[in-house]
């Protein structure tokens, strides 16, 4: 069983070979839905109907969520395949499998000694959810007549063996709340300022250590230029990288961001003020750029988000667009015939820019359309026209060919920077997109929580241990849930938990606290 994901740019492959004959009755491809082609490179009806429903589903909005399901659902498909080749039967369909393949697949993938096919307990969460969604489906389209497996009150009942009857001798019962109990208790991974500074300037940079130890040490010149580095779009990529570590922005976030919304005014320095009840009521001038994340933009894709950059990094952007982004597309036009204009892929959609965040796509009708609801595959595809000539790409970074860039190059540039980081640092070097967001996340409710035990004087606080705290955990938790995107507080407090620092500083506040307030005296 083969994975393909169509994107603007082509067949991007999961495994496997193209099987062009298979590819070719995937009609009206939609931009981000995978598609299933057999072992034997049969298009799978079955398959493929059932996750272009998933991708109509208001409950499953993101292409990450399609993936994800289909790669889960591949990869049961293949156990069962694999199950059935060892004990000697003709492989079955999907469809046809049984309580008891349930309750083996969940031995398996849940083997506490580790096995190759064993997982942690929220991967295997998200499977039961995949397939799940896949066997209701196939109950509703009547390919079986009973699941075998139910969900009820959260918990997850696997492996009632046919012929047990009603002695569930064989049941398994899983919570899944029990099995997220299990997630790594490791921290998020994420980078300290050194090895930030070594990731940036010699992975993506293309710098190399001072051979000079001494300057290194005692000089500050840690890093010199390599005449040996022949990476292209170094300063795009490092640019990059700055902007996830300093916003907490997604890869996929900071990739849909448009030209137009970093604009070239003063104007993205004004910062909303709110009142006491959280209504904006004015703008001051602040040190920060403020930008809005559209709201097909973000995960979950229920309100946009306000994004801060800092102003030297806002200024930095703006070079980019001037200079180096201007350059790869006047090099994709000059490659054009003699008027000069930008060449259009094939699925390209040409628009004109409005007021208020609008466009228009002339070549559909006159409808004025908000970027704000336009998500991130669809962000890909649109191509600005001025003066009745296309300029070039709407979104914001491109390749060094004018192309707008996907996800996945900006996975392969992290890959190379991983790899030349490795080799002159003589030490194994895994950094991806997200590990910039936890980065950002440590580091800004360190500073945060450090600025406000500097700044609160337990005398003037509340007479109370509660407030103390809100103030100082409370609240700068609420400030990183709102930057981060979060839905809810729980998913940040991810941060505090694994933060080394915050129980130091907890001791060291409620000691204050304590002996300020005589509450220490025994």
């Amino acid at each position: 069983m083969h994975l393909f994901v169509w994107q603007s740019d082509g067949w991007n492959l999961s495994d496997g070979s193209p099987v062009t004959r298979a590819l070719t009755e995937a009609s009206a491809l939609k931009e981000g839905v995978p598609i299933f082609i057999t072992a034997a490179g049969r298009y799978d009806e079955h398959l493929n109907t059932w996750v272009q429903e998933l991708s109509l589903s208001a409950k499953a909005k993101s292409p990450y969520t399609w993936y994800n399901y289909a790669h889960d659902v591949r990869r049961f498909v293949l156990y069962l395949a694999h199950v059935d080749t060892v004990r000697g039967r003709v492989p079955r369909p999907w469809f046809e499998a049984t309580e008891d393949d349930m309750f083996e697949y969940h031995g398996v993938r849940q083997d506490q000694s580790g096995g190759d096919w064993a997982v942690s307990g929220p991967t295997w969460n998200r499977e039961l959810s995949a397939l799940h969604n896949l066997f209701a489906w196939a109950k509703r389209k009547g390919l079986v007549q009973e699941m075998p497996f139910r969900i009820q009150h959260r918990e997850i009942v696997i492996g009632v063996a046919a012929g047990h009857g009603s002695s569930f001798d064989q049941q398994v019962t899983v919570s899944q709340d029990a099995l997220a109990a299990k997630r790594s208790k490791r921290p998020p991974k994420y980078l300290e300022p050194h090895e930030w500074a070594d990731y940036l300037h010699i992975g993506l940079e293309g710098m190399t250590l001072n051979p000079d130890r001494h300057a290194r040490a005692h000089d500050g010149a840690r890093y010199v230029p390599d005449p040996a580095f022949r990476g292209r779009m170094a300063a795009r990529n490092a640019l990059f990288a700055k902007l996830l570590v300093s916003t907490g922005m997604r890869r996929s976030e900071a990739n849909s961001l448009l030209r137009c919304e970093v604009p070239d005014t003063e104007s993205v320095f004004d910062v909303s003020v709110d009142d006491a009840a959280g209504a904006p009521q004015q703008k001051i001038r602040g040190t920060d750029a403020e930008i809005m994340l559209a709201t097909a933009a973000v995960k979950g894709r229920t309100n946009p988000r306000p994004v801060y950059i800092p102003r030297g990094l806002y200024r930095r952007l703006q070079r980019y667009v001037k200079h180096e982004r201007a350059h790869a597309v006047a090099l994709r036009r000059a490659g054009a015939d003699r008027t000069g204009e930008y060449r259009v892929p094939s699925r390209g959609v040409v628009v004109e820019f409005g007021a208020s965040g609008t466009y228009t796509v002339p070549a559909w009708d006159a409808k004025r359309r908000d970027f704000d609801a336009s998500d991130p595959q669809f962000r890909r595809l649109l191509y600005e026209r001025q003066h009745g000539r296309v300029v070039g790409p709407a979104q914001l970074w491109v390749g060094e060919h004018g192309l707008p860039l996907s996800e996945k190059e900006w996975n392969s540039v992290f890959e190379a920077a991983n790899a030349r980081c490795s080799a002159i640092l003589g030490r194994p070097v895994d950094v991806n997109p997200h590990d910039m967001r936890h980065t950002y996340a440590i580091h800004f409710l360190q500073r945060c929580i450090e600025a406000l035990l500097e700044r609160t004087d337990v005398r003037r606080s509340p007479s109370t241990p509660v407030e103390v705290t809100r103030r100082i955990y409370r609240d700068p938790l609420e400030i990183l849930r709102k930057r981060m995107g979060h839905q809810s507080l729980e998913s940040t407090w991810v941060y505090l938990n694994h933060l080394e620092e915050v129980q130091d500083l907890a001791n060291e506040a409620m000691t204050r606290f304590a002996r300020d307030f005589g509450l220490d005296d025994e």
